[in-house]
This record gives C-alpha cells, sequence and structure tokens, in this order.
C-alpha cells in the first residue's frame, strides 16, 4: 500500500518532517516510499524485545506502549496520538531492540521506512539529523520524569510535584516556591500526556484535579492552571 496525500499531511506535523513544506516533503516521499501499515484496534504490533531496523511513524489513531511484569501486569508507559514518530532513538541504539510492547489502542495506520532510507534522509537534508537528535533528548527527558514521579504514593502529590516543578522553571527558580499569593502556570502536557507521564488513568487524573478546584487550591482552563498558594502544594509532598 502507498501513502495518499493525507499521509503526507500527517508526515509534515511530525517532529521529524516539520521543517519541510509539503511539496518538498511529498517529493521526499516519491523518493523514499515508505510502506503502510494498517491495523485494527487491539492488534499487537511489535513486542518488548523484538527487533527495530524500521522506524515507524503514526499517520492515524493511537498506540499503547506497555511493559509488563513478572507477574503479568501491564505497566503502561506511554499513550501515543498521531501523528507521532514510533522509537526512533532505538533505531540507532547498539541492541535496536524495542524496551516495550506497543498496541494499537484504535484502528491505526502507520508509515514505515527502512533504516536505509531514514539514513539516506538524513545525510541529504541535515535538517532531519537535528531532529531525530532532538526526539532521542524529549524521549530521556520525559521517562526520567516518569521515573521521578514514581517516587510519589498518590495523584494528588504526583501533581503537587509537577506544579511546583514548573511553578520553579516559569518563575525564577526555588525562590518563587516560597512566595506567596495566587500565580498562573502554563502547563506542558494536556491531561492525556500527564495522566502517561504520572502512570495513572485519565479519568483518575481529572478527579484528583477537579478535587483540588474544589478545595480552593488551583483553578484551571485548559493548560493554564492558576495557584491560589503555593504551601497547600509543599503540604501534600510531606504527606504519608
Amino acid at each position: 500500500m502507498q501513502p495518499d496525500l493525507s499521509d503526507i499531511t500527517s508526515l509534515k506535523h511530525t517532529t521529524l518532517f516539520a521543517d519541510f513544506e509539503l511539496p518538498r516533503l511529498h517529493n521526499l516521499v516519491l523518493k523514499y516510499p515508505p510502506r503502510i501499515w494498517e491495523y485494527p484496534e487491539g492488534k499487537v504490533i511489535f513486542l518488548r524485545g523484538d527487533p527495530y531496523e524500521e522506524p515507524a511513524i503514526l499517520l492515524r489513531g493511537k498506540l499503547d506502549t506497555e511493559i509488563t511484569d513478572l507477574e503479568g501486569t501491564n505497566l503502561m508507559v506511554e499513550r501515543l496520538e498521531a501523528p507521532e514518530v514510533v522509537g526512533l532513538a532505538v533505531l540507532f541504539s547498539e541492541t535496536r531492540r524495542l524496551p516495550v510492547t506497543v498496541s494499537s489502542a484504535t484502528a491505526c495506520r502507520l508509515a514505515v521506512f527502512s533504516r536505509d532510507q531514514l539514513v539516506s534522509i538524513m545525510k541529504e537534508e541535515p535538517a532531519i539529523t537535528m531532529r531525530v537528535l532532538q526526539d532521542a533528548g524529549d524521549r530521556i527527558l520525559f521517562l526520567a520524569e516518569k521515573i521521578r514521579f514514581l517516587h510519589f504514593g498518590t495523584i494528588r502529590q504526583k501533581i503537587a510535584a509537577y506544579l511546583l516543578d514548573q511553578l520553579s522553571l516559569q518563575h525564577g527558580g526555588q525562590q518563587s516556591i516560597r512566595q506567596k499569593g495566587a500565580i498562573t502556570l502554563e502547563l506542558g502536557y494536556n491531561r492525556e500526556e500527564m495522566a502517561d507521564l504520572f502512570g495513572v488513568s485519565r479519568p483518575s487524573l481529572s478527579r484528583c484535579f477537579s478535587e483540588l478546584k474544589e478545595s480552593g487550591i488551583l483553578s484551571f482552563s485548559g493548560k493554564r492552571v492558576r495557584i491560589t498558594e503555593v504551601d497547600p502544594l509543599k503540604a501534600m509532598l510531606q504527606q504519608d
């Protein structure tokens, strides 16, 4: 199956090809045509430990990435939503084996390039090389944050830690955490992404945000959060 115009438009909206105008990207796809894979909902696409030699790009739908422990319990690592590049950093690792199982959360469509195709594209287009490096860096930061939030036992504590981190980043370092009064933040993630980061379900996260709003600790609109007072957030981190 060959990519169509909507596939090329989806590729344009990935971080990998964001620097390309559609006509230029169309010519690139003609020169290095990917294969198109389609899967119904609930299909395992890659197993943890599988060789990963061909980069896949999610064009439509959603994918779940999970790790299964020795007792058979699945831990959600991340939900990918189109358009998104899948496991790009793995492709350039020493082992080239996926650390997670990837399955279709909805019906989905993927574009799959060969590794040789991607390497050739990177040689022709230096901007793609920078995007590959950016993707690898973003993955490392996301997973480091995710591991950190596993330390906190409750969703409230995870929210409090995240908001205090953002407060420090957006309003002048650790000193901002000691200030009094209301303050507004722009969150880096939407609710779906934040639930993935915390390792919790989106309904549970939304319920906890609603409880914090009802208690007067914060209010929110989209990705904007207004913290009425910082001290209650700090107190949450001290709770057992």
